[in-house]
């Protein structure tokens, strides 16, 4: 967006500071950021879109829905290894039907034993699990690229996890990794 008055990490400031406030009401997912992109666009101007910028926001979300699917390096060499050994839950949040897509689109789902996609992944989301799987926290592990959600929230209900840093790691999903409780 050609603002006249921000610069573009002003703009991309102002839209990260409207999603995060909306998706607390609408979710995660590419019609939320859609949405976003809409509003954001319609604050900053104080207008309301015309046609031709609802399309080009429209083409927006749907460059990333048609984006091809790119697995970390050694990802399908390590699932089929990890579940010969141990039962793969995978746990992710957002719209259910787009995240139940791209793990079909990726090819990994047989490795997993459950799914679940979640509104929010937090602390009591984490116990929840641990219950309903009867997971042993002294064995549990969760593997993930997000502080936020993977790593601090599965420390705090008492299971292990690894941290796999990657470079684009959504803004919303940044915070710094909590310190390892005892033990």
């Amino acid at each position: 967006m050609a603002h006249p008055e921000l610069s573009p990490a002003e703009v991309r400031a102002a839209f990260d500071e409207l999603e995060a406030t909306r998706i607390k009401v609408h979710g995660y997912g590419t019609e939320a950021f859609h949405k976003s992109l809409h509003a954001c666009f319609e604050h900053l101007t104080g207008c309301t879109c015309t046609t031709e910028q609802t399309e080009a926001l429209a083409a927006c979300a749907a460059s990333i829905r048609a984006a091809d699917l790119t697995l970390l390096d050694g990802v399908h060499e390590a699932l089929p290894e990890l579940a010969s050994r141990h039962t793969l839950i995978l746990v992710t949040k957002g719209d259910h039907a787009e995240q139940t897509a791209k793990l079909a689109q990726s090819g990994l789902a047989q490795h997993f034993a459950h799914v679940r996609v979640l509104r929010e992944k937090h602390t009591t989301a984490y116990l929840d699990l641990r219950a309903e799987f009867e997971c042993d926290p002294a064995t549990t592990w969760m593997i993930g690229n997000s502080p936020k959600s993977d790593i601090n929230p599965a420390l705090a209900a008492g299971m292990h996890a690894v941290y796999l840093p990657h470079r684009s790691t959504w803004v919303h999903e940044q915070e710094d990794v909590c310190s390892v409780p005892e033990g």
